[in-house]
């Protein structure tokens, strides 16, 4: 034992996803929430960039890829934006659809409100209705860019991203 005590974790849930309008300014509306999420799965391109003379490998990395997200939502039915196939301009599946890069965040409802925003792409959208149970979708959103993290009050405006912008 290190005599170190044990760490609480952020909880898994409830974790939100929102979607940003596309009037100017944005507004993110929370849209559903998120079952057992995996990703962002974000990773660098890492090349060897090694010299004839120095005894050691050298690499940099270059481009980030921010990955994805991916999982299962339920949705919201009081949400004010309709998040099934009923909606034609916010609709994810009318998103999903068209092939529309928008505006997302991912909420965490903790005590700081610790948010990510990014852009994204709807890869997957596979509805489920099953009679004893709710409607959910599994989904997949490809990131594009980076992700930003902020909080829920401060919004995308004030996040910082990782790695600093240029």
């Amino acid at each position: 034992m290190s005599g170190l005590t044990k760490a609480a974790g952020l909880p898994g849930e409830p974790i939100v996803l929102a979607l940003a309008s596309i009037d100017s300014p944005s507004v993110y509306t929370d849209i559903a929430n998120l079952g057992d999420i995996t990703g962002p799965s974000s990773q660098y391109t890492v090349t060897d960039v090694s010299s004839h003379g120095h005894r050691a490998r050298r690499k940099v990395t270059t481009l980030l890829d921010s990955g994805t997200l991916s999982g299962p939502i339920f949705f919201i039915p009081t949400s004010g934006v309709v998040p099934s196939h009923t909606d034609a301009n916010d609709g994810l599946k009318a998103i999903f659809e068209r092939g529309d890069l928008r505006a997302w965040s991912v909420r965490y409802r903790d005590t700081p409100g610790t948010a990510t925003y990014f852009n994204a792409y709807i890869a997957k959208f596979s509805q489920k209705a099953p009679v004893a149970g709710v409607l959910t979708a599994d989904f997949e959103l490809v990131i594009d860019d980076v992700i930003s993290t902020g909080t829920e009050g401060a919004g995308p405006g004030t996040a910082v991203f990782a790695p600093a912008q240029t």
